[in-house]
């Protein structure tokens, strides 16, 4: 009995473990990029804000944050160099659930 009692509890720990291990804890949804370094995409159309749209422009890119966005920047020695020429760079300008700058609904008047 004593032997039964100790393979199923073996088992059980055995079970458990599987499972907890299997799950993980936080979910990919594939906006992540864990990749580390300098990247630097060049001669883009940058558009910053609703206003400010940049021609011929730089966007330098370290360890996935925003460094610098402008024109004439220089590219830091060692980063990877993307010539997005002709292309549009909207850099963390869109956000499917933010209402920020946009006005609040005006009801209209009942006749």
């Amino acid at each position: 009995m004593k032997k039964a009692n100790s393979l199923l509890l073996a088992c059980g720990l055995l079970l458990f473990s599987k499972v907890a291990l299997s799950q993980s804890t936080f979910p990919e949804n594939g906006v992540a990029d864990p990749r580390h370094g300098q990247y630097a995409f060049t001669n883009a159309t940058i558009v910053r804000d609703g206003i400010t749209t940049l021609t011929n422009a730089t966007l330098i890119i370290k360890d996935g944050k925003i460094v610098a966005v402008g024109t004439n920047l220089k590219v830091p020695a060692g980063a990877v160099e993307v010539n997005c020429s002709g292309k549009y760079i909207y850099p963390s300008f869109i956000d499917i659930y933010a209402d920020y700058g946009i006005p609040a609904p005006q009801r209209q008047q009942q006749g």
